[in-house]
């Protein structure tokens, strides 16, 4: 019997507490409701204003240059350089001068997919945006074209020049009656060979398509946010209650304290 009496009595204790947490919640209900209501109405207006138009991503493909089939004629990495620290920041800067704005409504990222010699261009907007995002491919893309034109007439010019001086030095060996003359003309040959083949491979860019658009965006739902609002809303509002309690205990047993 004496060691069933502690049992009964934490027993006891435990439901007192839980009548008492109850009581408080009941006494401090508009505390609760009041704190919850707040947090409910700011997470519904943080809906209504993050739901606005559907946003989409639109992509941008060039082929670059290529030097020979999978080579591309300057790397990779150098034209998304450029195009990163050039072309795009002075874009911005008359996008925002002309416009009057701070921020431009849509985004870029420049990617090279593995193993390929593509260059994408991806922007995230809305419809309303998407001749605006087009804009902005062919502003950037026609800036790559043209210095990969540049370098590509370059490089003919150059394979050309080749070409022709092989050519002579070939003529040259072949009217020449030395015994050294048959080897170093298969050499020419073969080098001259080596050339055309080059300047044959050389393949200029090409924009495969211009701001295609994709699958809307998915964000945070208005429905997801809610949701969250009440939930965090009812513990806020259990919070405040307990609160509000410990602050009228603390006062009372003060002003005890001063009628003691």
């Amino acid at each position: 019997m004496s060691m069933e009496q502690p049992q009964r009595s934490t027993y006891q204790d435990d439901e007192i507490s839980l009548v008492d947490l109850a009581k408080i919640l009941i006494r401090r209900r508009w505390w609760l409701i009041g704190t919850a209501g707040v947090v409910v109405l700011l997470a519904l207006a943080f809906a209504l204003l993050t739901h606005g138009d559907p946003e989409y991503q639109y992509t941008s493909i060039y082929q670059q240059a290529e030097a020979e089939p999978g080579r591309p004629l300057t790397s990779s990495a150098s034209v998304i350089q450029q195009m990163e620290s050039l072309d795009w920041p002075n874009y911005q800067r008359r996008y925002k001068e002309e416009n009057k704005v701070e921020a431009l409504p849509f985004d870029l990222e420049i990617n090279n997919p593995d193993n390929t010699t593509l260059v994408t261009l991806n922007s995230t907007a809305t419809a309303q945006n998407r001749d605006q995002v087009l804009n902005l491919h062919e502003t950037l893309l026609g800036s790559v074209i043209e210095r990969q034109q540049e370098a590509l007439e370059r490089e003919k010019s150059q394979l050309e020049r080749s070409i022709e001086r092989t050519s002579t030095q070939l003529e040259r060996v072949e009217n020449t009656n030395s015994e050294a003359s048959v080897e170093l003309a298969a050499n020419y040959a073969d080098r001259l060979f080596e050339l055309e083949r080059e300047l044959e491979n050389l393949k200029e860019g090409e924009v495969i398509e211009y701001a295609a658009r994709g699958e809307e965006q998915e964000g945070t739902s208005s429905m997801l946010i809610l949701v969250l609002g009440i939930v965090l809303g009812g513990i806020a509002g259990v919070m405040a209650a307990f609160f509000a309690e410990f602050v009228f205990r603390v006062r009372e047993s003060l002003a005890a304290e001063k009628e003691a």
